[in-house]
């Protein structure tokens, strides 16, 4: 809500097998997307925004996030796949590793020329 954000239940479904929570989320600008939380572990699983053209129609886009790991207290989800409505094929994106809080040598942050 600082942020301009609204946050409201929209009842509950099942994603994938899992019963969830589902929250509308109003930004500030106005854009809504829905995400469903999972109701035991209660991280993110499923997240719809709204809808992108793609072959000259509007079309509803959802991402799916599985396999969380623990990296330094925080769950990672190491698979997101993306699904567009209409298309038979998804994208997966697999995270191999996960980082948190690296060093970084302040020379990274200079602007190059």
């Amino acid at each position: 809500a600082a942020k301009g954000a609204r946050v409201e239940f929209a009842g509950t479904d099942k994603v994938e097998g899992h019963a969830a929570y589902k929250l509308k989320v109003t930004r500030k600008d106005g854009e809504v997307r829905h995400v469903w939380v999972d109701g035991q572990s209660f991280l993110d699983i499923k997240v719809s925004g709204e809808p992108r053209r793609f072959d000259g129609k509007l079309r509803s886009v959802e991402v799916y996030l599985r396999d969380f790991k623990a990296e330094q207290g925080l769950m990672i989800a190491r698979l997101q796949e993306t699904a567009v409505e209409g298309v038979k094929k998804t994208e997966k994106i697999t995270i191999e590793s996960v980082t948190v809080n690296p060093s970084l040598d302040d020379s990274r942050f200079t602007a190059t020329k």
